[in-house]
């Protein structure tokens, strides 16, 4: 299934190569056709189960009997219309989703024209002899398309590793009935993963960038089997939400170290508009932005670079006042090398509205990883043993893992960096071996003991 969505891409790119037209507009038509195939299919069949009501504008207009004519003269006129009747029938739902200029089409030269409804007829032929939904499949294509605008340099921005989509609902507070917000939402992979693994959401919302991402962001949301109230807003240059509004859940990777004009999310009202009006950090700007739009018992994770930890001026401001109302849940020091297109350090800071201790649990994962030969991958198991026992109660601190008081870290200038506990916490705490280095211990032993036995065995053996 792999190669035949390559294949898919590789056609657009031929499509924009033999063409007068900007790539761009190019993959702007794939997520149209892929609007195209999910609507009729679920209209046609099944009816529309997700969270949005679909009209069909007629039969004549299905994917599946407009692909039927590649080949003849005015079929690209066909795939036009049907484009067309699809976002007229449903305007306040799938506008600016189908619908794309009626040139764009028609400027294709019609031998890639051909090359392009081939592929699709030929990744749908493979999906139903793989027995394979469709809604995996087109998350599939969404996901390979991406990674080609990416490498295009036409959308290259927030990406976050999947595996640690489910590390950071985990430390989430959530329960049935919860709100999930996405303030950067980009291009919605993560807002869409982390909404997979919520179950009985109320209510997602989530701001993406304008053009193709925001048009990614809204299809990804779109497949979701969810019954949750949805609305993905266009652009990032302005956050219109109203006064009330507030949120239990969010989870966000915003930009980093980028400075600039953070007035979008600064001016409205809060108790932490005026530091996020202090600092030319977009970065800083959107974390007080989300503590603003916290619901009284909501909490949130949030991916940010380590300077966060141990910055000054603004950023030291900002811990000090969350050490001070006892927000910060949370530190996880992700390993160097999990985001493969930045060498910035990265850390999750879990920021909780109810908390019933005063202590932050510090996680060193630099080291908790498995082997892999292209990509540091994660080691999932290991850090959700720690987290278990975290919540319940009985972890014990050791070389991965501290639990400091607040009064501690104010002691220590508000530093938030693990290396900065690990002597005095530890001697504190755990003045004994952790379980780790005493089985490393036993074992090493054990492995003397056996080489010893080794060594009598072959003096008897030699006497005799």
């Amino acid at each position: 299934m792999k190669q035949k969505i390559e294949q898919l891409i590789h056609a657009t790119r031929l499509a924009f190569l033999s063409s007068t037209f900007d790539k761009s507009r190019f993959y702007d038509l794939t997520l149209s056709l892929v609007a195209w195939k999910v609507f009729s299919t679920q209209t046609a069949k099944t009816g529309w189960n997700y969270n949005i009501d679909v009209v069909s504008p007629g039969a004549a207009y299905d994917f599946d009997r407009v692909m039927r004519h590649i080949g003849e003269p005015d079929h690209k006129e066909r795939a036009s219309r049907s484009l067309q009747a699809w976002e007229a029938a449903n305007q306040a739902t799938l506008a600016e989703l189908i619908a794309v200029e009626p040139d764009l089409i028609q400027g294709i030269p019609q031998s890639a024209w051909n090359l392009i409804c081939v592929s699709w007829t030929d990744l749908f032929a493979t999906q139903q002899s793989e027995n394979i939904t469709l809604k995996a499949l087109m998350v599939s294509v969404m996901d390979g398309l991406e990674l080609s605008l990416s490498d295009d340099r036409i959308i290259f921005e927030n990406y976050a590793p999947q595996e640690l989509v489910g590390l950071m609902v985990d430390l989430l507070s959530s329960s049935p009935g919860s709100s999930l917000y996405d303030p950067y939402a980009w291009s919605g992979s993560f807002l869409s993963a982390a909404a997979q693994h919520l179950r009985g959401l109320s209510h997602i919302r989530g701001f993406a960038a304008a053009g193709l991402p925001w048009k990614l962001a809204k299809l990804r949301l779109l497949l979701l089997s969810t019954t949750a109230e949805l609305r993905i807003e266009k652009g990032l240059d302005h956050y219109k939400l109203s006064d009330e509004a507030r949120f239990d859940l969010i989870l966000m990777n915003p930009p980093y170290g980028r400075r600039e004009n953070s007035q979008a999310v600064s001016t409205e009202p809060g108790p932490w508009s005026h530091l996020a009006g202090s600092s030319n950090r977009i970065d800083l700007a959107l974390v007080c932005h989300s503590l603003n739009r916290l619901s009284p018992t909501g909490s949130a994770a949030i991916l940010l670079p380590g300077i966060f930890l141990s910055g000054q001026g603004a950023l030291l401001e900002f811990r000090c006042r969350v050490i001070q109302n006892n927000l910060l849940d949370a530190v996880i020091t992700l390993p160097s090398g999990v985001f493969p297109q930045t060498g910035v350090s990265t850390n999750i800071l879990v920021f909780n509205k109810k908390r019933a201790t005063d202590k932050v649990f510090m996680l060193d994962a630099s080291h908790l990883v498995q082997k892999s030969i292209n990509q540091v991958v994660l080691d999932e198991a290991a850090i959700h043993r720690y987290l278990i026992r975290y919540r319940e109660g009985t972890l014990t601190p050791d070389e991965h893992c501290l639990l400091v008081s607040n009064n501690h870290i104010t002691k220590m200038g508000h530093d938030l960096k693990f290396s900065t506990y690990v002597p005095s916490e530890q001697q504190l705490i755990n003045p004994f071996p952790s379980s780790v280095s005493l089985f490393e211990e036993s074992s090493r032993l054990f492995a003397e003991y056996q080489q010893t036995q080794e060594k009598i065995k072959q003096l008897t053996q030699s006497k005799k």
